[in-house]
């Protein structure tokens, strides 16, 4: 049972739809990418994982302090530009550099519905992460990387400790789902889903608008036109909560589920619960059915207040929770997120993808707005992290939008400060200090120093 728990040590995995055969014979498959988690091991103020590592003696900490910060190095961000990704098999032909074998072989050690042979598929999404992995690996000795999986897991179970709730939310999302719908106001859940359904209609309006003057020609305007068009939503609980065998399907997914035990423990439960996601996770490739666009939202907890877009379906899903914060929370944080993740649609990444998001399509020289490349460079060369390159044109459509809903006097120059304080006030980060300043000085506020990336909005 616990070779289960050391396998997202270099790698995540997830189980998600065939974007590279949609109709074939095998609807779903495992994608892997960079554990970010690890590859920033240890935290620069965890002194206590620190400790247990230096408890060891210098011979092991000294190797696995610079392994971690080699692995840092090495890790690539870039896992979503679906263009490097690899589709393989376990054919010796294709392992090479990473015994991928014995990855699967260890992931599916009791899963004995699932056939690993040659048939069986997996999608690797950073490629040259791997390559740079194996020759860290080679040059490591066995002991260090025992002791940094070692102290990883040890991290990784006093961070579920921490956050029950969260536990619940990531192994067992359907029985959180169920907790958290059976404690709120279905009317009111209904008010704020309405609410919500005629925000996103405007704010895809403005974010086609925003982004009409980075398309160069009448096809880059069609392909963004169609894919914003056809975005999938997720405003609903899940589909299978919505037909009359619910309850029965829920008892069926979770017989085998069991905490009880003839000596209780809650390091034991913890297991139990990770063991039993883990298990359910890897038996949706059982699933011969037609892999839905929403495939990767399907097991999303409903109760998580997080926003998300696939490329992979062109699909955004946002929880029951995250409608709530709508009332709850901050109005202007919301339509930020969803702005935010609606231009992911019409990067050059999203113009890489079929409308519907089932294909991937090979770019031609025309297709992706050089523009847009160009400003990303830009802010690039400015030092803005890769996730906040779509942070200038989502505050312009949620400004936009917000401006559209708030009819006051007053509204204008409020919103612009709304929007700036929800990315500058969570935690201190510059890419989004500068982006910020550069979106008071375009609006006419002129707050602080923005000329440093000023030349990167068109």
């Amino acid at each position: 049972m616990l070779a289960h728990f050391n396998l997202e040590t270099f790698f995540k995995f997830e189980i998600s739809a065939n974007f590279a055969e949609p109709d074939g014979t095998t609807p779903l498959l495992v994608y892997l990418s960079p554990n970010p988690e690890f590859a920033h091991f240890p935290p620069q103020n965890d002194i206590t994982d620190v400790k247990v590592l230096a408890l060891r003696g210098r011979r092991i900490f000294e190797p696995a302090l610079s392994f971690s910060m080699a692995l840092n190095e090495i890790y690539d961000g870039t896992a979503e530009n679906s263009s490097s990704w690899q589709i393989l098999n376990l054919d010796p032909a294709n392992l090479e550099e990473f015994d991928y074998f014995t990855f699967f072989k260890q992931l599916f050690a009791d899963q004995n519905s699932i056939k690993i042979d040659k048939d069986f598929k997996f999608v690797v999404k950073s490629p040259k992460y791997v390559q740079k992995l194996v020759k860290l690996l080679e040059k490591t000795s066995a002991e260090t990387i025992k002791a940094l999986i070692a102290a990883n897991l040890r991290k990784s179970i006093k961070s579920d400790f921490d956050d029950c709730v969260k536990v619940v939310e990531k192994y067992t999302p359907l029985a959180a789902t169920i907790v958290y719908l059976s404690s709120q106001n279905s009317t009111e859940i209904q008010q704020l889903r309405e609410i919500t359904l005629k925000m996103f209609e405007v704010l895809t309006d403005k974010v086609q608008t925003v982004i009409k003057p980075y398309l160069s020609n009448q096809a880059q305007k069609d392909i963004a036109k169609e894919r914003l068009a056809k975005v999938g939503l997720s405003t609903e609980e899940p589909e299978w909560m919505q037909l009359s065998d619910a309850k029965k399907r829920f008892e069926k997914d979770y017989d085998s589920f069991e905490l009880q035990t003839a000596n209780p423990s809650s390091i034991v439960a913890l297991l139990r619960f990770r063991r039993f996601g883990i298990v359910k996770q890897l038996l949706r490739l059982t699933d011969k059915n037609e892999a839905l666009r929403n495939a990767n939202f399907e097991f999303i907890s409903q109760s998580t207040t997080k926003i998300g877009y696939s490329q992979i379906g062109n699909w955004i899903n946002i929880p029951i929770a995250a409608i709530m914060r709508l009332h709850y929370s901050n109005e202007a944080s919301f339509i930020l997120e969803i702005s935010n993740n609606l231009l992911k649609i019409v990067v050059p990444e999203g113009f890489r993808w079929s409308a519907y998001g089932t294909q991937r399509i090979t770019p031609t020289h025309d297709r992706i707005p050089s523009d847009i490349i160009g400003q990303h460079q830009c802010f690039t060369v400015h030092g803005i992290a890769n996730k906040s390159l779509t942070l200038p044109l989502a505050l312009e459509a949620a400004y936009q939008t917000l401006a559209t809903i708030d009819k006051s006097p007053f509204a204008e120059t409020n919103l612009l400060w709304d929007l700036t304080h929800v990315i500058t006030s969570k935690s201190f980060e510059l890419s989004q200090t500068v982006l910020a300043a550069g979106f008071l000085e375009n609006h006419g506020v002129h707050a602080c120093e923005a000329k440093n990336v000023l030349p990167c909005y068109i």
